[in-house]
C-alpha cells in the first residue's frame, strides 16, 4: 500500500476520487492499493522553553537558546497526528506521498510529521498547482525524490527557529523589563514579522497626529474648453490679484508637448496582488480572499492560491488559451467578436518559481451553483485580469500646454484616447459594478506655440493639504511586499540605486500577520509557565471610513505605547527583510542552514546583553 499524505481534508478528497481511493475509513480514505489522509494544518510545533530545562520557567532566564531542537504534538491535533503516526507505521505501507501543498510551508508539515514518527520508508513529493484531474494525474504519473526539496525543507526550518527566537527570548525579555508595571500574568508579545509590520500601522498614525495643515490658493482661468492653473500661492491677496487681472484678459499659448504613451496590460494575478484589489474593490481582508480563492481551488476552478508568481511557463501557453477564449464567451464584461489576445504577454518561465499565477481551470465552465456570492465576484476579479493581461496595451496622446497671463505661467494637462486595449475590458467590468471606469478623454481645441487665447472667466481655489490616510489592507499589504533595503553604487562614475525588494513575510503569511495583529495584543501567563491563553485584546482595529465602505486599520493606544517599548532591531523591517532574503538563499541552496541560525542567535545574544540590565522608567499607559 503506498500512503498518500494531503495538508487539508479537502485536498485528500480531491487526490483520492482521482487516484481510486474511493472508500471511507475513518479519518483516510483507501483502494487500488492508495491510502490518502490528511494533517488538517500543522500538527507539531517547536517545543516551549520549559521543554529543554525547568529552569526556563522563570522568564528572567534568558536568552534561550536550544543546542538541540525538538517538535511535540499540537494540543488540539494529538488525535490525527497519532491516526497519521499508526498509518506511517503499518506494515502493508511500503511507500509514503508527501501531498501537502506544493510550498514552503506544506513541506514543513509533512515532514515535521513523518520525523516524530521516527519513520524511515521512502519519500516521494507531489508536486502540483492545480487540482484538476488531469493536474493530479500528471503529478502522480511524474513523482518528485523527496530529496529534491531538502533545501525547501531547511527554510523552512530555519524560519520556524528565527520565528521561535525571536518571539520567545523578545516575549520574555520585555515582559521581564517592564514586570514591575504589569499585570503579573500580562506578557508583552513580540514577533519577527508581526512587530514591524504593526511599527508601519503606528508609523502612519503617528504621521497623521503630527501632521500641521498648509493652505495654498490657486488661480483658474477658464479658455473656452479647456481651464488651466497658476499654483502655489501662499498668500490669498497675491492670487486674488492674479484673478481680477486675468478677467476679461487674454492668455498666451508659449509652450505645448505632445506625448504618445503606453501602458502595458497588467499581469497576471498573483496572490498579494488578487488580495489588495479584493480589499479596494469589495472589501475583503487578505484573510477573506484567501479563503475564498482556497474554496474555489479545492473546487478546482483555480489553480493554487498562495504563489508569488505573476507568469506562466511557456509549455502551458496551449492549454491557457483554450481557457482564454471559455472566458471571452462567459464574460458579460468582453466582447467576444472585438476580443484579440496575445498569449505571450503572460509567458515568462524564468519568473515562475514552484507556482504560476493564479489563473481558472478548465472547471470554470462548470463551476459549481454553490459557489457564494463573494466567491463569485473574486471569480470574476480573476477573470477579468486574465483577460486584460492578454489583451493589447493601452494607447493615449498626453499633451501639457503653459500659458502666460499678467506675467504668471498657467499649465494644464489633456489625455486623448489613442487605442483603450486593455482598458476597454477593464471598463466595462468597472460598470457592471456601478462603479466609475476611467475618465473618457477628448480633443483640444486647435492650439499653436504664439496662439493668443480668451479668458471667459477667473476664480480661485483654497486648498488645504490633508494628513496621509490609515492603511486599508491594500495599502499595508503593498507596503510589507515592498519593504526592501536600497543599496547604492557607483557606476561609470553614476550612482545607481539597486532596490531588492524581498518584502515583509510572504504571500502566503501576510494575511495571518495582519489577523495577528487584529486579533490580540498581550497574552495571558499563568505563574510564567508556558501554558499561554490568549486574552481578548488587541494592537489594532478595523475601522469604516465614514463615508465609504473603506476599512482602515487603526493602532490602539496600547499599540502606540508597545511600538516605543521596543528597540530598533525589532521594529525595523530592514532585519526581517534581510531575514528572509537569507531564507531564499537557503531555498536556492546558496546559504547554509547554521550559517542563518548562528546569525540569529547572535542577535539574541545582543538584544539581551543590551537590554537585561537596563532600569525602565517608561510609564506603561495598560
Amino acid at each position: 500500500m503506498i500512503l498518500v499524505v494531503a495538508e487539508k481534508k479537502s485536498v485528500a478528497e480531491n487526490l483520492a476520487n482521482v487516484i481510486g481511493a474511493n472508500q471511507k475509513v475513518d479519518n483516510h480514505y483507501e483502494g487500488n492499493d492508495y491510502i490518502v489522509s490528511w494533517c488538517s494544518g500543522s500538527l507539531t510545533k517547536l517545543a516551549e522553553p520549559k521543554f529543554y530545562d525547568s529552569k526556563y520557567r522563570n522568564w528572567g532566564c534568558l536568552p534561550v537558546i536550544p543546542n538541540k531542537w525538538f517538535i511535540v504534538p499540537e494540543d488540539k491535533k494529538r488525535n490525527q497526528l497519532n491516526y497519521l503516526i499508526k498509518l506511517m507505521n503499518r506494515t502493508d505501507i511500503t511507500e509514503i506521498i508527501n501531498a501537502c501543498d506544493a510550498e514552503r510551508q506544506g513541506e514543513y508539515i509533512f515532514r515535521c510529521v513523518y520525523c516524530f514518527a521516527r519513520c524511515n520508508k521512502p519519500v516521494k513529493r507531489l508536486w502540483i498547482s492545480s487540482l484538476e484531474d488531469d493536474s493530479i494525474i500528471n503529478g502522480f504519473n511524474n513523482l518528485k525524490v523527496s530529496s529534491e526539496y531538502d533545501n525547501l525543507y531547511k527554510a523552512a526550518v530555519c524560519r520556524a527557529k528565527a520565528d521561535w527566537l525571536v518571539g520567545m527570548n523578545a516575549t520574555r525579555l520585555f515582559t521581564t523589563l517592564y514586570k514591575e508595571k504589569l499585570d503579573s500574568q500580562t506578557a508583552l508579545r513580540v514577533g519577527r514579522v508581526t512587530s514591524p509590520t504593526l511599527s508601519f500601522i503606528v508609523e502612519r498614525e503617528n504621521e497623521i497626529l503630527n501632521f500641521k495643515p498648509e493652505t495654498y490658493y490657486n488661480t483658474h482661468i477658464e479658455c473656452g474648453d479647456f481651464i488651466a492653473v497658476c499654483e502655489g500661492f501662499k498668500d490669498e491677496n497675491q492670487a486674488k490679484l492674479l484673478e481680477n487681472a486675468c478677467k476679461g484678459s487674454t492668455a498666451k499659448v508659449i509652450d505645448i508637448k505632445r506625448t504618445e504613451k503606453v501602458k502595458t496590460p497588467p499581469m497576471l494575478y498573483n496572490l498579494t496582488d488578487l488580495q489588495c484589489d479584493a480589499n479596494r474593490l469589495f472589501g475583503y481582508s487578505a484573510k477573506e480572499t484567501l479563503n475564498y480563492l482556497q474554496k474555489l481551488y479545492e473546487l478546482k476552478i483555480f489553480s493554487y492560491p498562495r504563489t508569488d508568481s505573476r507568469y506562466i511557463t511557456s509549455d502551458m501557453a496551449n492549454s491557457l488559451s483554450q481557457t482564454i477564449e471559455m472566458l471571452s464567451k462567459l464574460m458579460s464584461f468582453v466582447d467576444e467578436k472585438e476580443f484579440k489576445y496575445n498569449i505571450h504577454n503572460v509567458v515568462n518561465d524564468k519568473e515562475v518559481y514552484g507556482h504560476y499565477a493564479i489563473i481558472p481551470t478548465k472547471e470554470i465552465e462548470n463551476k459549481n451553483k454553490c459557489i457564494s456570492n463573494e466567491e463569485e465576484k473574486l471569480l470574476e476579479l480573476i477573470c477579468l485580469r486574465i483577460l486584460c493581461a492578454v489583451s493589447s496595451p493601452y494607447t493615449y496622446c498626453e499633451t501639457k500646454v503653459i500659458l502666460e497671463c499678467n506675467g504668471k505661467l498657467f499649465k494644464f494637462t489633456n489625455t486623448k484616447d489613442i487605442s483603450l486595449g486593455w482598458k476597454a475590458i477593464e471598463n466595462e467590468y468597472m460598470l457592471s459594478l456601478k462603479k466609475q471606469p476611467c475618465k473618457l478623454t477628448k480633443d483640444l481645441p486647435k492650439l499653436e506655440i504664439g496662439q493668443v487665447v480668451n479668458i471667459n472667466n477667473a476664480y480661485i481655489k483654497k486648498i488645504i493639504t490633508t494628513p496621509p490616510e490609515r492603511f486599508t489592507e491594500d495599502t499595508l499589504l503593498r507596503a510589507m511586499e515592498n519593504a526592501g533595503v536600497v543599496n547604492k553604487k557607483v557606476v561609470d562614475n553614476q550612482t545607481l540605486e539597486d532596490i531588492d525588494f524581498v518584502g515583509l513575510g510572504t504571500a502566503a503569511t501576510r494575511a495571518d500577520i495582519i489577523e495577528k495583529l487584529v486579533k490580540y495584543a498581550f497574552k495571558k501567563v499563568e505563574n510564567s509557565s508556558d501554558n499561554d491563553v490568549e486574552i481578548d485584546d488587541t494592537f489594532v482595529k478595523r475601522i469604516k471610513d465614514e463615508n465609504s465602505e473603506i476599512t482602515r486599520l487603526a493602532p490602539t493606544e496600547k499599540a502606540m505605547s508597545f511600538i516605543k517599548l521596543l528597540p530598533e532591531e525589532l521594529i525595523s523591517p530592514k532585519l526581517t527583510v534581510k531575514w528572509e532574503d537569507k531564507l531564499n538563499q537557503i531555498e536556492n541552496g546558496k546559504l547554509s542552514s547554521a550559517e542563518f541560525i548562528a546569525s540569529v542567535d547572535n542577535i539574541i545574544y545582543g538584544l539581551v546583553k543590551k537590554f537585561s540590565s537596563n532600569k525602565i522608567d517608561t510609564e506603561l499607559p495598560f
